[in-house]
């Protein structure tokens, strides 16, 4: 049977069960993968081990990146640095504001002028962007395709019911802003630092900072957010020997801090292991874990997840499956990206068996299929 005639039957039978009242079976993640046309996106099952050809809607998937996928939906952005929501199952499509409603971002006729000196002023980097004669220097002029790579690191949809929340992590600065649904611009927010991610959990926002400090973002009133430090890395451990910190919940709903570290591994930078703390909230202690049983850990530009193997026995217990953390746009779209399984017990990496090598382009990403 055709790959897209596989797709199109599970999309068919997921909705009539919709239909009958009966809840579609949950998926392990899909993986997408690079391949296929332009406007066709392709999806690795780790439930079947069957490549899937999907075909989207415009813009063409080629020309964008996905920067983030939350319950089923993809957040991307294209050549002309529009970003959308797409559901590749459903094809649904939901455009994001514009960047020109960032206050320190204006649109110009060939791309965009960024004032990353008043942005970062205002986040208190006050040293930033003088000269030895204490001039600010001028906002950057920046084309569409270097706005592409400058701008964007990831994005996390939180879903509560109709409702939606986007958040942003960006530059200047790995900052963060939001949008809901039907605002007409995003609204920047003020961390002590940089943010590498994010997390909704038990109906709370939490981000980590680059060097491990996980805040908590309390609504204030309707149209932003106030942020509360929690935590910090414990004494022993070094933020900078962790490329990428992520934020995940546990099936029984604990908190917690997953750290990436990095090393030469045939001739490249790739992940070479995964350190995972527990967050005792009641003693505002992190544990390190050695093993997390019958549990296995989705990282990388999704939202971070915990699944139980037992429940989806094709899933290896006490792994972390994981690709690139930090949106990284690279020319060389033929070179291995940095994907794969690491088994906490060995501290070893496993290559991860999906239907082809990994190219560059686009970035692969984990997504949870829903039809919602």
């Amino acid at each position: 049977m055709d790959k897209y005639c596989v797709c199109v039957s599970w999309r068919l039978a997921s909705r009539k069960a919709i239909h009958l009242n009966v809840r579609p079976k949950p998926q392990s993640p899909w993986l997408m993968v690079p391949g296929g046309t332009e406007d066709t996106a392709s999806f690795f099952s780790l439930s079947d081990g069957k490549l899937r050809s999907i075909p989207l809607p415009e813009p063409k998937i080629r020309s964008r990146v996905c920067m983030g996928s939350s319950d089923g939906w993809l957040v991307t952005h294209d050549e002309a640095c529009e970003v959308h929501l797409l559901n590749p199952i459903t094809r649904e499509q939901i455009a994001l504001p514009p960047l020109s409603t960032f206050y320190f971002v204006e649109k110009t006729a060939s791309g965009f002028l960024v004032d990353d000196v008043t942005f970062l002023w205002d986040q208190g980097t006050t040293d930033y962007g003088v000269d030895s004669e204490g001039k600010r220097r001028p906002p950057m002029a920046l084309s569409l395709e270097e706005m592409r790579r400058y701008m964007f690191q990831k994005a996390v949809l939180i879903v509560n019911g109709s409702e939606f929340t986007v958040f942003l992590i960006h530059e200047p600065g790995s900052s963060l802003s939001f949008a809901r649904a039907g605002d007409k611009g995003w609204t920047c927010l003020i961390s002590v630092e940089g943010i590498m991610d994010i997390i909704h959990h038990e109906g709370q926002v939490y981000t980590v900072t680059t060097s491990g400090i996980v805040e908590a973002w309390d609504p204030d009133g309707f149209s932003s957010f106030k942020r509360r430090a929690i935590m910090t890395l414990p004494p022993h451990y070094d933020a900078e020997d962790f490329y990428f910190k992520s934020l995940v919940a546990s099936p029984v709903g604990e908190l917690m801090l997953v750290l990436r570290e990095m090393g030469e591994l045939d001739g490249t930078e790739s992940t070479t292991g995964f350190r995972v703390l527990l967050l005792d909230e009641r003693k505002l202690e992190w544990t390190e874990l050695t093993d997390i049983g019958e549990v296995a850990i989705f990282t990388g530009l999704n939202r971070s997840m915990c699944l139980s193997s037992s429940e989806f026995p094709e899933l290896r217990g006490n792994c972390v499956y994981f690709t690139e953390g930090l949106l990284d746009i690279m020319d060389e779209h033929d070179e291995k990206r940095d994907v794969g399984i690491f088994d906490l017990k060995k501290r070893s990496v496993v290559p991860l068996e999906s239907g082809g090598p990994h190219l560059r382009w686009p970035p692969p990403i984990w997504l949870t299929p829903s039809l919602s």
